[in-house]
């Protein structure tokens, strides 16, 4: 066994302890038990760290544990500091302290597992593969990585990049920074596609975004066209930008158009 995976292994029985623990906590238990501030916070935040700390236990390398959970500690803390003003009598107050404790070292342990350089399915890597032309020809730099994102940015635009196989449209986003004083949601693909001449919707289905290879595959599809179709926009160019938004505002009809005629009564 690696350090990798022994680090994966200590946290999933650490996680399986708290799991076990947090089930037996009297406002888990019970639904219908009057409950206070404290408890509702920190019911939320058990709600908010399950899913992730789920998957740190079946090893997924979809989250950047540290990244993920530094607001999360942050909110332990507030939640721990809750607790000292919270109607509690004094040995339920202790038994709450000592859970909040082990939360603590709980997510200790997560954020120090580690963090598949490649990505999740090895999405970081193509991603970054495969835009590369942006920091080559346009001057982009890498503003942030995540095993499922990679932010490219210039002062004046900004390429964000998802793993997002639920809402593929969302996968690859051309826009102006988010902090601009003219930010908008950003290009999608189907806009490259459209301006490109290929229709109004760019053929996702055409790639398994649950493969590594399919993954691969779309990345650098994406990136040809939006660098063969992008050029002037990703260099800023404010005349540039106008006439994509008049091109993506008429596909935004066109699509309307067509998923009302669709729905009209046979």
């Amino acid at each position: 066994m690696t350090a990798s995976e022994d680090q994966f292994e200590l946290f999933g029985q650490a996680y399986a302890a708290w799991k076990s623990q947090t089930q037996a906590l009297p406002f888990r238990c019970n639904r219908t038990l009057p409950r206070g501030a404290f408890e509702l916070d920190l019911d939320q935040l058990i709600d908010y760290l399950q899913p992730i700390m789920a998957a740190a236990a079946d090893r997924s390398t979809k989250f950047d544990y540290a990244k993920v959970i530094g607001e999360y500690i942050h909110d332990l803390d507030l939640i721990k500091a809750e607790l000292e003003s919270a109607s509690l009598g004094d040995p339920d107050r202790k038994a709450y302290l000592v859970y909040l404790t082990e939360c603590r070292s709980l997510l200790g342990k997560l954020s120090s597992l580690p963090v598949a350089p490649e990505g999740y399915l090895g999405f970081r890597s193509s991603a970054l593969h495969a835009f590369r032309f942006l920091i080559s020809e346009h001057g982009f730099k890498v503003a942030d990585t995540l095993p499922v994102r990679v932010l490219y940015t210039t002062g004046t635009m900004s390429v964000d990049l998802w793993h997002s196989p639920d809402c593929p449209m969302n996968s690859i986003l051309v826009g102006k920074p988010k902090d601009s004083e003219t930010s908008t949601s950003g290009f999608s693909l189907d806009d490259f596609a459209y301006v490109a001449g290929l229709g109004i919707l760019f053929d996702y289905e055409s790639f398994d975004l649950l493969d590594a290879t399919g993954i691969a595959k779309f990345l650098q599809t994406a990136a040809l066209l939006v660098r063969v179709n992008g050029s002037s926009l990703l260099r800023g160019d404010a005349k540039a930008f106008r006439e994509f938004q008049s091109k993506a505002d008429e596909r935004e009809r066109f699509y309307i158009e067509m998923m009302e005629r669709q729905h009209l009564p046979q």
